[in-house]
């Protein structure tokens, strides 16, 4: 019994890790759903087709917009899409279509070493810190 319960927290731990690393979307048009996941070897996010698993390509290019050590990323309100930055202490953001860079979402404001981002239902972004800290940038 004991065994069980170590296996299905290890599994849960699992589970909590990998929805941290990567985000669902699909479009208005009916496309397939995207798999999209941080790549902190390469400072990019890269695209699968989430039905079959198939690598489509690099979402947001190796490097773009200054990213670096890419951590969690998720979708705004807006439909874009929000990466943080850890080599950076920031989070950018990307077009949620094509990918394209806009801008450094937020910097600053207590983001030492982030690591999650998540918009809450107020609409605001709150990031969680290497600290244990969650800050609200903007």
């Amino acid at each position: 019994m004991r065994q069980c319960n170590r296996i299905a927290l290890s599994l849960a731990l699992v589970a909590v890790m990998l929805l941290s690393l990567w985000a669902i979307e699909s479009d208005a048009a009916g496309t397939p759903p995207y798999l999209f996941v941080s790549s902190t070897n390469t400072d990019s996010v890269k695209r699968y087709d989430a039905l079959t698993g198939a690598f489509v390509d690099d979402f947001v290019p190796p490097g773009s917009g200054g990213l670096r050590y890419t951590h969690a990323l998720t979708f705004g309100p807006d439909g874009n899409l929000y990466v943080v930055s850890d080599g950076s202490n920031e989070v950018k953001r990307y077009n949620g279509v094509t990918g394209v860079f806009i801008d450094t979402f937020a910097s600053g404001a207590g983001m030492f070493d982030p690591k999650e981002a998540q918009f809450g239902p107020d609409g605001n972004l709150y990031v969680s810190t290497g600290e244990g800290e969650v800050v609200k940038p903007k």
